[in-house]
């Protein structure tokens, strides 16, 4: 099992590196390639700002993931590669407050005809967004803070298609996992959350019409709210399985009940960014 988890670390680190290999490729080449590399829109004001953040970031992936698998000798792996996106994120708000910093030196432009993009000043669905995430997360943990003493010293954590459980380890370790989780998931949407009302310019991208980036991501966050509503309830059905021995839904249920929804919103999101496609082009 210990082999298994090392291995999973070091595709992990491999992943990481290869990211930052191929976005420095993106940045050093000066070229827009859509839907990859660094797509902020403060990296798009000019072609220097392009590479420089693109490479910027692509260096530090690779540094990162040198330093996690440094880290993997002495802490457990597997909470290791649960914790690791938040310092990461910290390290992507940080490049974004620096590229701001210099996009606001150069104004920037609409790629068709020059003017000035007025941005919309917050994103209708970010607050309810988050509003809903923040009673999702509190009512679950609530509960399980709940029922923790009750729990059974092991518990059941995971659990197969058809909705028995096929992994364990003790409720110490759950919650530890859990808290970790919901972290990193509650993390990355305050921080969208917080781009979205006060930096909607993060979102800028030259080869999406601006009408259409304002309906993506307003369906981006509407996606967000619903993971968050789902990851809730699959602590709450953790917990009430290993107290009553059966899920709250019946277990093909769950599937359908993340899958189709999650179709749905990308689906829609892959619409409106097909429909506002147009030519990019960098000052």
């Amino acid at each position: 099992m210990t082999g298994q988890i090392d291995s999973i670390l070091y595709i992990y680190v491999a992943l990481f590196i290869i990211a930052g290999i191929i976005t420095i490729i993106i940045g050093a080449k000066g070229k827009i390639i859509p839907f990859m590399g660094l797509r902020i829109g403060y990296a798009y004001v000019s072609k220097r700002l392009w590479r420089k953040y693109n490479v910027l970031t692509g260096i530090l992936s690779i540094i990162y993931a040198l330093i996690l698998l440094v880290i993997g000798h002495w802490v457990n792996n597997i909470l290791l590669i649960l914790a690791s996106p938040l310092p990461y994120l910290a390290v992507l708000i940080a490049i974004i407050f620096m590229a701001e910093r210099e996009a606001e030196k150069e104004s920037m432009k609409t790629p068709s005809r020059g003017e000035e993009i007025e941005f919309r000043k917050g994103f209708r669905t970010a607050i309810p967004c988050l509003i809903v995430s923040i009673i999702s997360y509190i009512s679950a943990i609530s509960y399980a803070v709940m029922m923790y003493p009750e729990l059974p010293a092991r518990v059941a954590s995971h659990f197969g298609p058809g909705g028995q459980p096929n992994g364990y380890m003790t409720k110490e370790s759950l919650i530890t996992v859990t808290i970790i989780a919901i972290l990193l998931i509650a993390g990355v949407t305050f921080f969208l959350v917080y781009l979205g009302l006060k930096k909607p310019e993060a979102f800028y991208k030259p080869y999406m019409k601006w009408d259409a980036i304002v309906k993506s991501v307003d369906i981006m966050y509407v996606l967000l709210a619903y993971v968050n509503i789902i990851v809730s309830l699959s602590l709450v059905d953790t917990v009430y399985y290993n107290l009553e021995g059966t899920h709250i839904l019946p277990a093909g249920a769950y599937l359908y009940v993340f899958l189709i929804p999650m179709i749905i919103f990308l689906a829609a999101i892959t619409y409106y960014v097909v429909k506002g496609y147009q030519k990019p082009r960098i000052y």
